[in-house]
């Protein structure tokens, strides 16, 4: 897919700066990041909306419940307009599953309270650097500010390595992997990250497997969870992804402040934060381009798929991470289990690199 980048500043306006090429998608993606950075979400009474009314108060009684934050979910229409726009509320129940409160998004109605398939999962880093990684991290040497990291991938399909003895079924563990782009302050995640992509879960109701995707962002650790949507369900196998962190220092506004989006240009809907401040990372240094098995998760067998990697730094300009990985100014990940390597990442060329599964342990 062709590359976009896009400038945002607080009163909405977007340059949009490419290769040279003008697509649909990339013409849409500059009008959707506009539209989420003009919405304005008061958070209080967002949050009061949502506790107030009798669908949470019913779900909820007798559980404990913590906010994990907030995100915007969106579709548009074949002329990039946004059609609907929600403010989608996620609440933790009892430490293990979402609970996704949709209001419209001038926080005057609830639309829908949904209690999400699956477990609460994080996106994060690890102990053991790299282990639950497979990817790329790049850098510049002097310390020199990373302002934007873009990924475009087709969604990768995901399955039971040895469905036969139902392996994401072992000991009730479900399988997981993540695809995402995102922003960092220190090597691996240890400081932070803003970061969004998606998921792809696998696992057994007795005799029945279950594959099911979703959307999603996270500033981690500020948000433990990772923050679905109202259209985080809508993504399939085989879809087309693009994904990106955005750091506001690289239009002279606050260099803690961020928007993060994940977009899926074959359901034509996404989800989004914007004007985030993420105080604690701060500044961001590093662009990751990572496939993930989430701590605590199995790692499914899935399809190779090449993820395009784009940055914007400061002093420089929007482009391929190619140069970067010329130069070796980047860090590898391998997803291993102390002994094996069990997902890969192969060499970059013309910005882009695949991703290989080779075993589940």
């Amino acid at each position: 897919m062709v590359p976009i980048m896009v400038l945002l500043c607080l009163s909405g306006t977007v340059n949009a700066v490419s290769n040279g090429t003008t697509t649909t998608q990339q013409s849409c993606l500059t009008s959707i990041a506009k539209t989420l950075n003009s919405l304005s979400v008061n958070d209080n009474t967002a949050l009061q909306l949502a506790t107030q009314a009798s669908a949470y108060q019913s779900i909820t009684k007798h559980s404990s419940v913590d906010y994990e934050g907030y995100s915007i979910g969106y579709t548009y229409d074949s002329s990039c307009a946004v059609t609907t726009m929600t403010v989608d509320l996620n609440f933790l129940l009892n430490g293990t599953r979402i609970l996704l409160v949709s209001e419209d998004s001038s926080i005057t109605r609830v639309l829908n309270t949904t209690l999400e398939d699956g477990p609460a999962v994080s996106a994060e880093n690890v102990p053991l650097i790299g282990s639950l990684w497979a990817g790329w991290e790049f850098y510049k040497p002097t310390s020199v500010q990373m302002w934007e990291a873009e990924v475009d991938y087709t969604q990768p399909t995901v399955s039971d390595p040895d469905a036969s003895s139902k392996y994401c079924d072992y000991s009730g563990y479900y399988c997981a992997l993540f695809s995402w782009a995102g922003l960092e302050n220190s090597a691996a995640g240890a400081s932070g990250i803003a970061q969004a992509g998606t998921a792809a879960y696998d696992n057994w109701t007795s005799s029945t497997q279950n594959t099911y995707y979703q959307m999603w962002t996270e500033f981690y650790p500020t948000q433990s969870l990772v923050v679905l949507c109202s259209e985080s369900d809508k993504v399939a196998a085989g879809d087309s992804i693009v994904a990106w962190a955005y750091n506001y220092a690289a239009s002279d506004l606050s260099d803690d402040e961020y928007q993060v989006i994940v977009n899926d240009g074959t359901q034509h809907s996404g989800c989004g934060q914007s004007s985030y401040t993420f105080s604690y990372m701060g500044v961001s240094y590093y662009a990751a381009f990572i496939t993930e098995e989430p701590d605590g998760y199995l790692l499914p067998k899935f399809t190779t798929y090449s993820m395009d990697s784009y940055v914007y730094y400061q002093g420089g300009s929007y482009e391929g991470a190619q140069p970067l990985w010329n130069s070796g100014d980047y860090t590898g990940y391998n997803i291993t289990d102390g002994t094996y390597v069990e997902a890969y990442p192969g060499s970059m060329s013309s910005s882009a690199f695949s991703t290989y599964w080779s075993a589940s342990y």
